[in-house]
C-alpha cells in the first residue's frame, strides 16, 4: 500500500510507486482484478477523498463496468452516486485529462449542476487509452478541500491509467483465450463420447449439461424434428422431468422459428417476443425468462434445435457463439444416432441377420465393418470365400477377402468394367452364376494370379442413394446359390452399404469438424497476434512480412510502443517462432505474446522482461514445445539497439558499404524449456544506411520443387545486393525471391521477415 500522495513524493519515489503498481497489475489475470487492484491504491496515491474507475460511456440504465472507493458501487444514473458528469463526459469525449483546483470557481465547470449540487471542489479525471481508443476514465475528487491535486498527481494518474488500460486489455485477452480453450475442450469431450456411442439418449444428456453449465443457464434441452412437430429428446435442469414427453407444433414458438429459418437466436425477455410459445410453460409449471437457441443442421436442413434457458443477468453474444459451435458437433451426433436407429429398426425384422448386423452397425471403424461383414456373409451363405470391393475412381479395389488365397487377392485392383463384379456395379443389379466357365462376363485373371479357383459366385451391389459404392461377393457354395440366397444377401448388403457409408461419413465429419475448429481458432489467434500496421518511428524505416505455411502458424512478429513513466522507452520489436505446428503452437504463441507484453511494461530492462517471460511460459509448458525469440528495443532519435536473442536465428546486421553482414548471436536459450534461466542483453549502434534483417528459420529452410533449400548464402547475397533500397523495397525484393524460388512447391514452414534500417 502506498504511503502518501504523488505531490508529496520525489520523482524517483513517484516512479517507484508506478513500478510497484505496474507489477501488481502484471500479475492480474482477470479484468475485474485489474480494476480492483488500481482502485485499491489510487485514493492513497492521489490523496483523494473518493473515486472510481469506469469502462464505457455512462448511459441511463446502462450496465457500465465500475469499481469505486469511498462511494457506493451502484447505477451511475442514481442520485446516490454523486460525481461530476461534466468532467467525465469531457474526458471521454476529448481523450484529454482534466484537473481543477476548485470546480466551484472553475469557469469550465462552475455551471455544472452536478458540481454545484454536490459541492465538489478538487477534481482529477484521466482517460484510459488503449491503441488510440478511450476505454473509460479514472476519476477522483474531494468535497471539502481546494487545490489538493497538483501536476505531479495528474502525471502519475495518467501513467497509472495507461498501465491500467494495457493490463485490462491483456487480462481480457487472456480471459477470452481461456474461454475458447474451455469451449474446445468441451467439444473434444463431446466428440469422444459420440465416437464411443451411437445411443442418442446416452450421449446428449451429459453434453447438454456441460454446455448449460458453461453458459450459465438453469435448463437445457434438445428437440428433434419428427414430421410436423418438435419433440423433446433430452432436457436437463429445472425442466428435465416435465418437458421431456412434450411435443411442439413446428410452426410455433421460438424453437420452431429457429428450425424454419435455420438461424440461432438470443432472447433475454421472452415476454416481449411474439414468437414465444407459452403453452409449454403453462402445462409444465416452468417459467421461461430468457433463452438462446441454435439449429441442428445436416446437409443444409434443420433436424432439430438445442436451447439453454434462464441465465441470471441475461445471455450474451459470446454465449450464443459457444452454443452455435457446440450445435455443429451435436448435429452430427443426432443425425448419426438417428440413422443408426433406422438401420436397427430394419434389421430387427430379420431375426436371422440381427445378431450379425449388430456388430457391423455398432462401430464406425471402417476396417472392422468390412471384416465383420465379409465374415458374416461367408458363414451365412455357406461359401468357401467372400470379398468386398469398393469403387475407387475407375477401379474396383479389394478392401477385404476371406477364405482360400485371400492374402494374394486382397491387394489387387480391377478395372471397373471388368468381370462380374464390374458388371454388378455398372448395372446396379445382383447376379448369380453357378458355373462361371459358361459366363462370358467372368474375368479369370484373379484365379490365374492368386491360385484361387472360382466355381460359382453371387454378387450384390452396395448401394447408397442409388449410387453403387462397391460390391459384396460370396464364392463356391457346394450346393449352388439360390434366389433365397440373393434375397438374403441383398437385405444384408443394404446394411453393409449403410455401415460402410456411415463409417465413411463419420470419418469425413470428424475430420471436417477438426479442420473447421482449427481454422476458427487459427483466425482468432492470428488476428490477435499480428500488428495492424507497421509503425512510423522517426529516424528509422521498418518493414515486416508474415507468410504462414498453412492455416495455423507458429511464427509471429510484434511492435510495442514504450512511453510514459515506465523504465523502458522507445519501440520494442519482436520476431518469434514456436518449435511445433498446429493449434497448440498458435495458442502457445498467444500466451507468450501476452506474457512478454505484460513483462516488458513492468521490467527495469529488456533482459529482465525476457527472463520473466521464460519463467512464466515454462510453468505452463509440457516441455515438448518451446519458443525461439529475438526481441529488441530501439530509440527513436539515436541508433542504439538493445536486444536479447533467446535461441533464435541470428539476425544479420549489414553496415553501409560493407559486403559481409554481422550476426547478432544468441544471448540465452529458447523460452519455455527451463524456468529461471539468465538472459544477457547487448547493445549495438546502427548508423545511417545500416540495415538489420530479422527472420525465422522458415526463410533459409524454404524448399523448391526439387527439395533444395533457399539457404543462408542466398539470403545474405540478397541483403548485400539490395541494402541500398528502403526497408519496404528490400522487403519486396526478399519476398519476390522467395516466391520465385519456392514456385509451385508446397510451403515447408512459416516465414516471418522484418527489416530495420537507420535513416
Amino acid at each position: 500500500m502506498f504511503k502518501s500522495p504523488a505531490s508529496a513524493q520525489s520523482p524517483q519515489e513517484r516512479l517507484l510507486l508506478l513500478m510497484r503498481l505496474t507489477q501488481n497489475l502484471g500479475a492480474s489475470s482477470h479484468p475485474d482484478e485489474v480494476l480492483n487492484t488500481v482502485m485499491d491504491d489510487v485514493l492513497v496515491v492521489t490523496g483523494a477523498e473518493r473515486g472510481f474507475v469506469l469502462l464505457g460511456r455512462p448511459t441511463p440504465g446502462g450496465e457500465n463496468k465500475i469499481v469505486a472507493r469511498g462511494m457506493a458501487e451502484i447505477a451511475l444514473d442514481s442520485k446516490e452516486f454523486g460525481y461530476s458528469r461534466s468532467v467525465v463526459e469531457q474526458v471521454l469525449e476529448s481523450g484529454q485529462p482534466v484537473v481543477t483546483d476548485d470546480a466551484q470557481a472553475d469557469a469550465r465547470f462552475s455551471g455544472s449542476a452536478s458540481i454545484m449540487g454536490l459541492h465538489i471542489h478538487s477534481i482529477m479525471c484521466v482517460p484510459l487509452m488503449y491503441q488510440g481508443r478511450v476505454l473509460g476514465v479514472i476519476y477522483v475528487d474531494n468535497h471539502a478541500q481546494r487545490g489538493i491535486f497538483t501536476q505531479p498527481d495528474l502525471d502519475l494518474l495518467n501513467a497509472i491509467a495507461a498501465t491500467t488500460a494495457t493490463a485490462f486489455e491483456n487480462a481480457r485477452l487472456y480471459a477470452e483465450t481461456r474461454a475458447r480453450v474451455e469451449t474446445l475442450d468441451l467439444l473434444r469431450q463431446f466428440n469422444q463420447e459420440v465416437a464411443s456411442s451411437l445411443e442418442l439418449r446416452n450421449v446428449l444428456p451429459r453434453s447438454v449439461e456441460a454446455i448449460r453449465s458453461m453458459v450459465g443457464g438453469s435448463t437445457g434441452s434438445i428437440l428433434t424434428v419428427e414430421g410436423d412437430h418438435l419433440v423433446f429428446q433430452v432436457s436437463v435442469g429445472e425442466k428435465e422431468v416435465s418437458a421431456q414427453p412434450f411435443r411442439i407444433p413446428i410452426t410455433q414458438g421460438i424453437a420452431g422459428w429457429v428450425v424454419a429459418n435455420i438461424q440461432p437466436v438470443l432472447v433475454n425477455d421472452v415476454a416481449n417476443d411474439p414468437r414465444f410459445y407459452g403453452t409449454l410453460d403453462r402445462e409444465t409449471g416452468f417459467t421461461t425468462q430468457s433463452l438462446i437457441a441454435a439449429p441442428l443442421v445436416v446437409e443444409e436442413k434443420a433436424i432439430g434445435v438445442i436451447e439453454i434457458f434462464n441465465k441470471p443477468g441475461g445471455f450474451t453474444d459470446a454465449d450464443l457463439d459457444v452454443l452455435v459451435t457446440f450445435a455443429a458437433s451435436a448435429s452430427v451426433a443426432v443425425e448419426n444416432a438417428r440413422l443408426y436407429e433406422q438401420a436397427q429398426s430394419k434389421l430387427a425384422t430379420l431375426d436371422l441377420l440381427r445378431s450379425i448386423s449388430l456388430e457391423i452397425t455398432s462401430t464406425l471403424d471402417l476396417k472392422r465393418v468390412l471384416s465383420a461383414s465379409t465374415q458374416a456373409v461367408k458363414e451365412l451363405l455357406g461359401g468357401t470365400a467372400a470379398s468386398i470391393l469398393t469403387v475407387d475412381g475407375d477401379d474396383l479395389v479389394f478392401q477385404v477377402a476371406l477364405g482360400d488365397s485371400a492374402n494374394s487377392i486382397q491387394p489387387q485392383r480391377v478395372p471397373r468394367g471388368s468381370g462380374l463384379a464390374g458388371w454388378v456395379v455398372d448395372n446396379k443389379e445382383p447376379v448369380i452364376v453357378n458355373d462361371v466357365r459358361n459366363d462370358a462376363r467372368f474375368f479369370g485373371g484373379f484365379d490365374k494370379n492368386s491360385g484361387f479357383t472360382t466355381l460359382s459366385l453371387i454378387a450384390v451391389p452396395l448401394l447408397v442413394n442409388e449410387t453403387a459404392i462397391g460390391v459384396i461377393e460370396v464364392f463356391n457354395k457346394p450346393t449352388g446359390f439360390s434366389q433365397e440366397d440373393q434375397d438374403l444377401l441383398e437385405t444384408f448388403a443394404a446394411s453393409v452399404a449403410f455401415a460402410i457409408e456411415n463409417a465413411r461419413l463419420y470419418q469425413v465429419a470428424v475430420e471436417k469438424g477438426r479442420l473447421e475448429r482449427e481454422l476458427q481458432v487459427a483466425r482468432q489467434v492470428q488476428a490477435s497476434l499480428l500488428p495492424n500496421e507497421t509503425p512510423a518511428v522517426p529516424g528509422w524505416q521498418l518493414a515486416a512480412q508474415w507468410i504462414p505455411a498453412r492455416e495455423v502458424a507458429g511464427d509471429y512478429y510484434d511492435f510495442i510502443r514504450l512511453e510514459g513513466s515506465q523504465a523502458l522507452q522507445g519501440w520494442g520489436l519482436t520476431v518469434a517462432d514456436v518449435a511445433d505446428k498446429g493449434m497448440p503452437s498458435a495458442l502457445m504463441m498467444v500466451n507468450t505474446r501476452a506474457i512478454l507484453r505484460a513483462s516488458i511494461f513492468s521490467s527495469p530492462d529488456l533482459a529482465h522482461a525476457v527472463e520473466r517471460t521464460n519463467t512464466l511460459s515454462a510453468s505452463d509448458s509440457d516441455n515438448s514445445m518451446f519458443v525461439t525469440m529475438f526481441t529488441a528495443l530501439i530509440q527513436s532519435e539515436s541508433g542504439l539497439v538493445t536486444y536479447v536473442n533467446a535461441g533464435h536465428n541470428p539476425p544479420l546486421l549489414l553496415r553501409k558499404g560493407s559486403k559481409k553482414p554481422e550476426e547478432l548471436t544468441r544471448t540465452g536459450m529458447a523460452l519455455a524449456i527451463m524456468p529461471d534461466m539468465p538472459y544477457e542483453q547487448r547493445n549495438v549502434e546502427l548508423k545511417s544506411g545500416d540495415v538489420l534483417l530479422l527472420f525465422t528459420d522458415g526463410v533459409p529452410d524454404a524448399l523448391d520443387a526439387a527439395g533444395q533449400e533457399f539457404g543462408m548464402e542466398r539470403l545474405t547475397s540478397l541483403l548485400v545486393k539490395h541494402a541500398g533500397l528502403s526497408a519496404t523495397g528490400l522487403m519486396e525484393k526478399l519476398e519476390a525471391a522467395l516466391t520465385e524460388f519456392v514456385g509451385q512447391a508446397a510451403p515447408f514452414d512459416d516465414i516471418t521477415l522484418m527489416v530495420l534500417k537507420k535513416e
